[in-house]
């Protein structure tokens, strides 16, 4: 765990962690399993001693160290024998018969085993002063400075997170107008420079390398390590209000909002808590993981994550029923939930407003009449602080003020993947794992494609949101006068075996290349430059064009104003994780993309759009009627729906509505095997047979909401084979 935490120190950033609470979790960390450890061995030494004398004493301690040994082991045994937790767990048993056998009959084990008892406080030592938190811990006095500037020119900045640029290009590489139009829009008014990248494929590098313009200064994303930054810049000088969750660098002159909004607190019961998550991760079995919350979707507060094949209240796959892990209270009965009052249960996420209001379904029933839907919808509202937070943020853009910086981090489009076109959310259940832990992609290329169709969705609300934005603007008339910078702080990768965020030759496109706007005041029209832009070069440009020209910071990167600055030959970017070295990539826009042409081999129509809601080689059945395609024999399996009830009573408008069929497959149906889903008779998604990381073979294809009935609806599901110009459908029968 102290190696972990070490590595990922944006854990404790993310919560506003102060050296003390580092402290007092590391002592905890040290002192809580060695008591509970030493309880364990004293009771078992006491059971032992009444059972069987001194021996029997002895017999017992030994128990509580093989148990030790049994837990130190199993994360090994797993690794080596994948998919196969039984025998992992045996294995795991057998070195801690080992080490017990030894241990109870050989002086010397207990001697080397004694001598041991240290090495955690080495460790706990090269965790505060040697790894990524030693500056929080001992935090740098660094100096910061100030820049002087000329006017009082308005600075917004944009940064999306996780937003790779290749799924918002048509074939032409321009911006696709169609899908996202206010996307298209804020191109047409500001400079896209599209060969634009990151150079650090991790927020907490990557966001400060942008503010600061350098490349890397260390792992730990505060002020002690990037000192001087966009906001220590121009805090002398500006009213700064900093949306900042994830990262720590504004700090003195500003109002801070939305940190800490959903990955717990400081507090040391907060912290153990998300650890123990964790520590679960690390000791389980792969294959027994699945009933555990996700812990690749945020920072903290992990307990509110729903588990992955869950939806996101916490239900299980197979039942509309039971208890929710994330809000605990019991889904099948709206009104044994309720308060006294009748009303439905307030929230409890982190960072939601807790709402005392009377509430009504959609149809403005009363409570008690609320359907499972209504409740999640309920459920959903209340923990769907990205948005709210990029609300938020819009309120404050105010036209009446000059010499203002307004800085927002959104952590969309990243995981997890949740939100439609329209900005509602949909339930995750029956969704089929796609990525081992360590963050590569399951095989075959079948299953990063059904990610990045959902991805993708998700992509069309980030051009809501920047809809949504440039309205404000206009609003507000800051527009014309203000710098505004609108970009991503990295890309993510969608090729299957690959990891999906560590660089390499063959994902460096989709990793590094990332949106950048940038509007200058009184700006027009908009236009396309292919230059070699990096991410170093934001700050540089957003100081020259502000006037300053008597800054001491050495930049490494360059102002684009500079029409005289020689191009760079070469783009760099660092490796994930902690040091290592940076990549060399050629410096020209390659004219296309790798990831752009996958998206048109599978979501292109024939008319060469790409729509996100039909994928794969069979795509343009999606919209037709069964009965107009031939129909062969059926197919050797059976599929059981995931939540079957669900179909009973569909409605499109809710706020929380489903767009995915999921079903498990009993039989024999490779991965990969093409597959269509119907409602009532007309072919409404397509997609393929997903091995999960139990290897359960499942079909969750995504389906537009509004593609099913309001009311009942009969769902049946196909796999698919022959030309795709005169397929052949083959019954999945649903199983008895």
């Amino acid at each position: 765990m102290f190696d972990i935490l070490g590595d990922n120190p944006t854990f404790f950033v993310a919560r506003g962690a102060s050296g003390g609470s580092v402290v007092s979790l590391t002592v905890a960390l040290l002192l809580l399993p060695a008591i509970v450890g030493f309880v364990i061995g004293a009771a078992l030494w006491f059971i032992g001693r009444a059972v069987g004398g001194e021996r029997g004493a002895r017999i017992g301690w030994t128990l509580s160290i093989a148990a030790w040994a049994t837990i130190i082991a199993l994360p090994y045994a797993d690794d080596a024998l994948r998919n196969t937790p039984l025998l992992a767990l045996l294995v795991a048993c057998g070195f801690a018969l080992v080490i017990a056998f030894g241990y109870l009959n050989n002086a010397w084990m207990r001697t080397g085993l004694a001598a041991l008892a240290p090495v955690p406080i080495v460790f706990a030592g090269l965790f505060l002063f040697s790894s990524g938190v030693s500056g929080i811990v001992r935090p740098a006095n660094a100096a910061t400075e100030s820049a002087a500037v000329a006017g009082d020119t308005n600075v917004v900045v944009l940064i999306f997170d996780e937003m790779t640029l290749a799924p918002l290009l048509d074939s032409n590489l321009d911006i696709d107008a169609q899908r996202f139009p206010n996307i298209a829009d804020l191109a047409s008014r500001s400079t896209w420079y599209r060969n634009a990248t990151t150079s650090q494929p991790q927020t907490y590098k990557a966001i400060p390398s942008l503010l600061s313009g350098r490349y890397l200064e260390g792992d730990l994303p505060n002020i002690s390590v990037w000192p001087n930054n966009l906001f220590t810049l121009l805090d002398a000088d500006y009213e700064i209000t900093a949306y900042e969750p994830l990262t720590q660098l504004c700090v003195t002159a500003c109002d801070v909002r939305g940190a800490t909004t959903s990955f717990g607190d400081d507090s040391l019961g907060s912290m153990l808590d998300d650890i123990s998550v964790v520590y679960k991760h690390i000791i389980y079995p792969t294959k027994w993981q699945s009933g555990l919350p996700r812990i690749d979707t945020g920072w903290g507060n992990f307990d509110g994550v729903a588990a992955e094949g869950q939806t996101d209240d916490g239900q299980s796959d197979a039942s509309t029923g039971g208890q929710s892990s994330g809000d605990a209270h019991d889904d099948s009965s709206a009104t044994d939930s309720s308060g006294s009052d009748g009303a439905p249960p307030e929230s409890t996420a982190q960072g939601a407003p807790t709402s005392t209001t009377q509430f009504t379904t959609p149809d403005g029933q009363p409570v008690e009449e609320w359907t499972f839907d209504d409740i999640q919808t309920a459920i959903q509202d209340a923990r769907s602080d990205r948005d709210l937070l990029f609300a938020e943020f819009l309120d404050t853009l105010n036209g009446a003020k000059t010499g203002n910086l307004w800085f927002n981090h959104s952590v969309l489009p990243h995981e997890p993947i949740e939100f439609l076109p329209d900005g509602r959310t949909y339930p995750l259940n029956g969704d089929p794992a796609t990525v081992y832990g360590s963050n590569w992609w399951y095989e075959p290329q079948a299953v990063p494609d059904r990610q990045l169709q959902a991805y993708m969705v998700q992509l069309e609300y980030v051009d809501k949101l920047i809809g949504d934005f440039l309205t404000r603007m206009d609003e507000q008339d800051l527009w014309d006068d203000s710098i505004v910078v609108v970009t991503a702080d990295h890309g993510v990768s969608f090729w299957a075996g690959q990891q999906r965020r560590w660089s390499s030759p063959d994902n460096f496109e989709d990793l590094a290349r990332v949106p950048l706007f940038i509007h200058l005041p009184d700006q027009t029209p908009g236009q396309v430059s292919d230059r070699n832009v990096e991410g170093v070069d934001v700050l540089p440009t957003i100081l020259d064009d502000l006037g300053v020209d008597n800054t001491t910071i050495d930049f490494e990167g360059t102002s684009l104003l500079d029409e005289g600055a020689p191009e760079r030959p070469v783009k760099l970017m660092w490796p994930y994780g902690s040091g290592g070295s940076p990549r060399e990539f050629d410096g020209a826009w390659p004219g296309k993309l790798r990831l752009q042409e996958h998206i048109v081999d599978i979501f292109a129509t024939p008319s060469g759009e790409v729509d996100p809601w039909a994928m794969g080689p069979y795509r343009n059945l999606v919209g037709t009627e069964v009965s107009d395609a031939e129909v062969g024999p059926d197919a050797s399996a059976t599929v059981t729906l995931i939540d079957g009830a669900r179909y009973n009573d569909m409605n499109p408008d809710i706020a929380h509505p489903y767009a995915t069929a999921p079903a498990s497959v009993t039989g024999s149906l490779p991965q990969g095997t093409d597959v269509v889903v119907a409602a009532n008779g007309v072919i409404v998604g397509s997609g393929n047979v997903i091995v999960d990381r139990s290897e359960n073979p499942l079909i969750s294809p995504m389906v537009r909401p509004d593609r099913f009935d309001r009311g009942k609806n009969t769902i049946a599901f196909y796999t698919v084979d022959g030309d795709p110009a005169a397929p052949v459908l083959h019954l999945i029968p649903e199983s008895s």
